[in-house]
C-alpha cells in the first residue's frame, strides 16, 4: 500500500502534520516553526511514497481485487497550498518565492518548503498526472495557526473517487488456456459484457469511480451458452484519471502477472466445488450450474460427502431466493463460501414452517445473503465468517 506521508519538519514547536493514505498510520513527527522578527514562517517537511491499496484487501488474504496501476511519484506534479483569508499561495516543483516541493526519483522521497507569514492558515494538498488531472487530494483540509504553538491533524491525501465528472477506465486481461473447453467469457453483476473468444482485453472507457463487484463467467461455446466451466467471483475497484489494469493475486491460483488466467487444471477442479442451489431446481440434481439442487441443506451435503481433498474450498452459489429445507451440518474440516450469485441483490435462505437450524462445524464464509425464520445457526469448530 502507498503511503504519502508529509510530517512538517521546520524549527518551532508546532506538532505533526503529516499526510498519508487513509488506510495508512501516520507518521509521527515532531515539526516545530520559527518566527523571525518579522514574523516570517519557514514550514517544510517529506512526503514519502510506500503503498497504496485499501487496508481492507490488504488484512484480507482472501480478496479478489482489481486496482489502477499505482503512479510513481516522479510521474505526479505534487500542489500544496495554503490559505488565510483571500491569500492563497501554492508551491509545486517549479522554483518560486513561496518554496518548492522537490521529488527524488531515485528514493522516492519528496522535500517541500513553504514560506509562510504569521496567522491562520488554511492547508491542502493535491497531486496531478502529466495531462492535468487531479489523481490524489486532499478530502479535509487542515486549519493551522502559526502565530501561537499548536498541533496539527494529520492532512490526507486520497486517491480522488468521488466526482462523477473525473472518470477512470477499466482494462483488464482475461484468458483460458486452450485445452481448458472455454470458448467464450462474460461478465455480470454490477458491470456486463461478453467475449466470444477464450482471450479478452476487456476495456471499458469513461467509468464512474467506485466498486464493481462482478462475475466473470467462462462457458463452453463460443456464444456465451452451453456448459459454466468455471466462475470468478471479483470486486473491480475504479479511481478517477486511472487505469485498472492488474488483479491481486488470488489463493486459487487463477491470476499469474496481474491477468486472469484459467488452467484446463483449475476448470477440472471446479467441477468438484462448485455447487449451485436455485428454488427451481431438484435436490436429486448433480448441483451443477444446469442441474442446480432445491436447497441449501442439500448443496451443503454435496459439500460433506465430496471425495475432494479437504483441504478444498467449496463455493456454494445460491441463485434465488431458497429454503434451507432441512437441518443441515457442515461437517468439521469442511471449507466453504456461501454467496448469492448476484453480488448486487442478497438472497434469502428460509427456514420453513418447521424452523429448521445451520451448523457450521467446519469452517464457513457467507456473504450476500439473508436468513429469515431458522431455528437457529450454531457454530464450531473454525467458525462463521460473514460479509456484506
Amino acid at each position: 500500500m502507498k503511503t504519502f506521508l508529509l510530517p512538517l519538519a521546520a524549527t518551532a514547536l508546532l506538532a505533526g502534520c503529516s499526510f498519508s493514505v487513509p488506510d495508512a498510520e501516520p507518521r509521527e513527527s515532531s515539526p516545530s516553526v520559527t518566527q523571525a522578527q518579522n514574523k516570517a514562517v519557514v514550514l517544510s517537511g517529506s512526503l514519502k511514497l510506500s503503498g497504496a491499496n485499501p487496508s481492507f484487501f490488504i488484512s484480507d488474504p482472501n480478496a479478489r481485487t482489481a486496482f489502477p496501476e499505482e503512479p510513481a511519484a516522479s510521474s505526479l506534479t505534487f500542489i500544496v497550498t495554503a490559505q488565510s483569508g483571500s491569500t492563497e499561495i501554492n508551491i509545486t516543483t517549479s522554483d518560486s518565492p513561496n518554496g518548492r516541493i522537490t521529488v527524488d526519483s531515485g528514493t522516492g522521497t519528496i522535500n517541500y518548503s513553504i514560506n509562510l507569514s504569521s496567522g491562520s492558515w488554511n492547508l491542502s494538498a493535491c497531486a496531478k498526472d502529466s495531462s492535468g488531472n487531479t489523481i490524489l487530494a486532499t478530502k479535509q483540509n487542515v486549519t493551522a495557526n502559526l502565530s501561537e504553538s499548536a498541533a496539527i491533524s494529520p492532512l490526507v491525501l486520497n486517491y480522488v473517487s468521488s466526482s462523477s465528472s473525473e472518470l477512470g477506465k477499466i482494462q483488464l486481461s482475461i484468458s483460458a488456456a486452450a485445452d481448458s473447453g472455454i470458448h467464450s467469457i462474460a461478465v455480470t453483476g454490477d458491470l456486463s459484457a461478453t467475449n466470444n473468444s477464450n482471450s479478452w482485453n476487456w476495456t471499458i472507457n469513461n467509468v464512474v469511480p467506485g466498486s464493481y463487484n462482478v462475475n466473470f463467467v467462462f462457458y463452453s461455446s463460443n456464444d456465451c451458452t452451453g456448459d459454466i466451466l468455471y466462475r470468478i467471483k471479483e470486486v473491480i475497484n475504479v479511481y478517477s484519471n486511472l487505469t485498472t489494469t492488474k488483479f491481486e493475486d488470488s489463493p486459487t491460483g487463477y491470476v499469474s502477472s496481474g491477468n486472469i488466467s484459467v488452467t484446463k487444471a483449475l476448470v477440472q477442479s471446479a467441477e468438484l466445488v462448485t455447487i449451485y442451489v436455485n428454488s427451481s431446481g431438484d435436490d436429486a440434481g448433480t448441483g451443477s450450474y444446469f442441474s442446480p439442487v432445491k436447497t441449501l441443506a442439500r448443496g451443503i451435503e454435496l459439500v460433506n460427502n465430496s471425495s475432494a481433498p479437504g483441504t478444498t474450498t467449496f463455493e456454494v452459489i445460491v441463485q434465488n431466493d431458497v429454503s434451507l429445507g432441512n437441518d443441515a451440518t457442515l461437517n468439521s474440516g469442511r471449507k466453504v463460501s456461501i454467496t448469492s450469485e448476484n453480488p448486487s441483490s442478497a438472497a434469502t435462505v428460509s427456514g420453513g414452517s418447521g424452523h429448521k437450524s445451520l451448523t457450521i462445524a467446519g469452517e464457513a464464509e457467507v456473504s450476500d445473503l439473508n436468513f429469515d425464520g431458522l431455528g437457529g445457526i450454531n457454530v464450531y469448530g473454525y467458525g462463521l465468517n460473514t460479509k456484506q
